[in-house]
Formats: structure tokens, C-alpha cells, sequence
């Protein structure tokens, strides 16, 4: 039974013995487990610690790099800066100078513009000086023909032929006229009153009676005034026509070819028949004076086919131009006057030319042929009587007893009744014309108005200017 017993002892510590060596078995794995575990634990610490601090370099690397780009970058634009700069400041310094040369050449441009202006002005001062009111200009320096150093012209003795013609136009004999040649003004003639006074006076009714009315061309369109079943001056005799103050209103009438002011421009469209007492009156002063045929006009008969006349009151002046329309310049300019004196400037072809004063009066025809058919010239001042500085001019050249200019008339009439039957003759084979007024005083046998006119001459002045547009071969201007 010990026996037993002691192989049960034997056997529990067999038992107990394996137990322990389990147990320290298990402890020995728990502790292996655990020192794995740690060594692995350790193991990925140190993995991270090694990747972060790798991850640490390349971003400070890749950190590095960027800064060193930047850098780079920064020194590069500093450095494209500094090349802008150099070239801006390059450019700033060529366009600095480049405007200082602009602004230098500028300013000798304007200068000489300015001096220019300063010689154009020589007209333009002169002009003013003459139109002044307060203090009046002094006269004495104008050149009056008749006291002035002028050339004068003799004519040869009048044909019979040229003094009927001048007869006719209400002109003294031509061998009587008083021609003068302005030797600093080449081509300028001045005839000193070839008219009589009959003539004179004839001449001013036609230009206040006859010419204000169609198919002539006024400026009193522009007032809204169209001359139809009466003319200008039958309408400035009426209490409406007085009122309004429509005698001051007519500036300019045009004849024949009619100037275009604003295209400076002569039509074919734009033409009427010139009157026939002004196409005789300017042909036989351009015969007399030479100014036909191989004479100083050249290239034939001159003819008379534009015109313009004038209205002056007593303070309208004429500006400074040229008369440079018509495309025939060889003929001569024609210019009358009637009724007040005036102040005629002529320079040269440009307004660097000071002009010369010249004192025109009534009756005079000026004459601008050759180097003086294109020069500048003006009227500055309308001289009334009190005005004018010699006594003698102080008597009316229009001055005629009635009963001698009634019977200059009457001759006249008859002359141009002759003319209109031997006009009819030869047209009657012609196709018919459009009908154009006669150029005669529509009121010949009522002379009513005789004082209003003499009224006009004593503070206005006409001035009736023709020219010849077209050269002796042409009839008529291209289309």
C-alpha cells in the first residue's frame, strides 16, 4: 500500500513537474512573444524614425532646391530687371533725346512759321491800319495817280470808230482819257474817270435798277428774299422794303458765268447771258488800252463773260484775295467804279508782299493784267466826301443838268433798239433761247427814283468787276 502510494506520489510529481516545465514553457514563449513583439515594435519605431527622418532630408533637399530655384529665379529677374532698366533708361535717354530733337525742330518750325506769319501779316496790318476808325489812317500816305510819280500813258488818237463805241458806252474820247502804269505794281493800270457824267449816272441806275434780278445772282437769297416778279430796287422804294432795311442787305450781284463761292468754281449749269451794255462797255476800254488782238491781253478779242459787282456802304471793307477762278489768266481783270471814294490795296502774289494804298474814285477803271492779274489785293475803306483830302473832288462826277442826261438816254435807247432789231435778224434762223431780260433801265421813262439814286452815290459805292473765263479757242467750259 506504501508502494502504491509512493508510485502515486511518484507519478503526481511527475506531473506537478510537468506542469511547471509547461508553465515555465508558456512563459518562456510569453516572454519570447513579448521580446519579438517588442523587437518588432522597436523594429518599425526605428523603421519610422529612419523613414521619417529620411522623408525629413528629401523634403529639406527638395526645401533646398526650391530656395535655390528661387534664388535663381530672383536673380534672374533681378538681373532681367536691370537689362529693362538699362533698356528702358537707354530708351527713356533716345526718347528724351529724341524729343528734345522733336521739341527743337518744333520750335524752329514755329518760329519760322511765326516769322512767316509776321510776313504775311505785312497785308493784314496794312489792311487794318486803313480800316481803323479811331484814329482815323493817314490819307497822305496813299497814292492818288493824279499827284503820284506814276508812268503815264499817251494814246494814239481815237479812231472814229472807238469814239463812237465809247459814245455809246457813256465814255469820254478815248485820246482824252488819262492812263496811269504803277511802276512798283507791273500790269496795274489806272484810268483816272474816262466817263462823262451822264455816263456815270446811266451807269449807276443800270447797276441799282437793272442788275439786282434775274437771271442774275444776289446774295439775298441767303436772306430768304428771291427776286421774281419785281427787282432789289423797286422793292427798296417800298414802305416794307425801307422798314426792313433791304437797300443795306444787297451785297453782290454776279453776271454771265456765275461765281460759285464756296467751290471758288465756274459751271456751264451755272451761266446766263452777260448783259450786251457791259460786254460793249469792257471791249471797247480793252481796245483802247491794248488789251486785244497782239496787244497786252494777247490771244484775241477780249469777252466779256463773267462778272461781279459790288455794294459798298460805308463801313463794308473787301479782304484780302486773289481772283484765281477763272482758268483763262492771260485776259485782263476790268474794275469800275461809281459813287464814293475808296482805299485800294494791291500787294504781291503772296501776303509777305506789303501792299500799296491806292485812292480810287468815282469813275476810275482799274486794270490787272499781267504780273498783277493774281496779286492780293483788298478795299480797307469806303472815303465819303467829308473824307476825301482834295477840294475839288468834293464836286459830284456824277453831277449832270436832267435834261442832258434824258437825252443821253433817249440816244442810248435808240442805239440799243438798232442793236436788238439787228440781234433779231440774226437769231431768227437760231433755235430760241430761253428769254432773258434786257439790260436797259426797265423804268426809262420814269425817273422818279433819280433822287434816291443820287441818295446811294453820296454814301455807297459800286464797284462792277468782269473777267473773261474761257481762253479764245473754247466756247464753252469741258463737263
Amino acid at each position: 500500500m506504501n508502494k502504491e502510494k509512493g508510485k502515486e506520489d511518484k507519478i503526481m510529481d511527475m506531473e506537478k513537474d510537468e506542469q511547471e516545465k509547461e508553465k515555465e514553457w508558456r512563459q518562456m514563449n510569453k516572454r519570447e512573444k513579448e521580446k519579438k513583439e517588442k523587437e518588432d515594435k522597436d523594429g518599425r519605431r526605428d523603421k519610422q524614425i529612419k523613414t521619417g527622418r529620411q522623408d525629413q532630408e528629401e523634403m529639406k533637399k527638395k526645401e533646398e532646391k526650391k530656395d535655390r530655384q528661387t534664388k535663381i529665379m530672383k536673380e534672374n529677374e533681378k538681373e532681367t530687371k536691370n537689362k529693362d532698366d538699362n533698356r528702358k533708361t537707354h530708351c527713356q535717354g533716345e526718347k528724351t533725346r529724341k524729343q528734345g530733337k522733336e521739341e527743337e525742330e518744333e520750335k524752329k518750325k514755329e518760329e519760322q512759321e511765326q516769322e512767316e506769319e509776321e510776313e504775311e501779316d505785312r497785308f493784314k496790318d496794312i489792311f487794318k491800319y486803313y480800316k481803323r476808325r479811331k484814329p482815323p489812317p493817314d490819307l497822305t500816305q496813299a497814292i492818288d495817280v493824279d499827284s503820284c510819280c506814276v508812268e503815264v500813258q499817251s494814246l494814239p488818237l481815237a479812231s472814229e470808230q472807238h469814239k463812237a463805241m465809247a459814245q455809246e458806252a457813256g465814255l469820254t474820247p478815248p485820246d482824252t482819257w488819262t492812263v496811269h502804269h504803277l511802276i512798283n505794281h507791273p500790269g496795274l493800270v489806272v484810268v483816272r474817270n474816262p466817263f462823262t457824267r451822264a455816263g456815270q449816272l446811266a451807269w449807276a441806275c443800270q447797276c441799282l435798277r437793272d442788275m439786282a434780278r434775274p437771271p442774275h445772282k444776289t446774295n439775298l437769297a441767303s436772306h430768304g428774299i428771291h427776286l421774281e416778279a419785281s427787282t432789289w430796287w423797286q422793292l427798296c422804294r417800298t414802305e416794307e422794303g425801307r422798314r426792313s432795311g433791304l437797300r443795306e442787305k444787297l451785297r453782290w450781284v454776279t453776271l454771265g458765268y456765275h461765281h460759285d463761292w464756296d467751290t471758288k468754281e465756274y459751271s456751264e449749269d451755272n451761266r446766263s447771258d452777260m448783259p450786251d451794255s457791259v460786254v460793249r462797255l469792257c471791249g471797247v476800254v480793252a481796245q483802247v488800252l491794248g488789251f486785244c488782238g497782239s496787244g497786252r491781253g494777247g490771244g484775241g478779242e477780249f469777252k466779256a463773260q463773267a462778272g461781279i459787282i459790288n455794294y459798298y456802304h460805308h463801313h463794308s471793307t473787301l479782304s484780302p484775295h486773289t481772283d484765281h477762278s477763272e482758268p483763262y489768266m492771260e485776259a485782263p481783270l476790268l474794275s469800275f467804279s461809281f459813287g464814293q471814294s475808296a482805299v485800294f490795296l494791291i500787294g504781291g502774289c503772296t501776303k509777305a508782299t506789303a501792299p500799296s494804298a491806292i485812292l480810287l474814285h468815282s469813275g476810275d477803271i482799274v486794270v490787272m493784267a499781267g504780273a498783277a492779274r493774281l496779286c492780293y489785293h483788298a478795299v480797307p475803306r469806303i472815303l465819303l466826301q467829308a473824307e476825301r483830302r482834295k477840294e475839288e473832288d468834293k464836286e459830284e462826277p456824277w453831277a449832270v443838268e436832267f435834261g442832258e442826261f434824258k437825252t443821253w438816254r433817249k440816244r442810248r435807247k435808240v442805239e440799243e433798239k438798232q442793236d436788238e432789231e439787228i440781234k433779231t435778224q440774226e437769231t431768227m434762223q437760231k433755235p430760241e433761247k430761253s428769254k432773258q431780260h434786257k439790260d436797259t433801265d426797265d423804268s426809262a421813262g420814269d425817273d422818279s427814283d433819280l433822287p434816291d439814286i443820287l441818295h446811294y452815290l453820296r454814301t455807297c459805292r459800286i464797284n462792277m468787276n468782269i473777267r473773261q473765263v474761257l481762253p479764245p479757242s473754247m466756247n464753252a467750259l469741258p463737263s
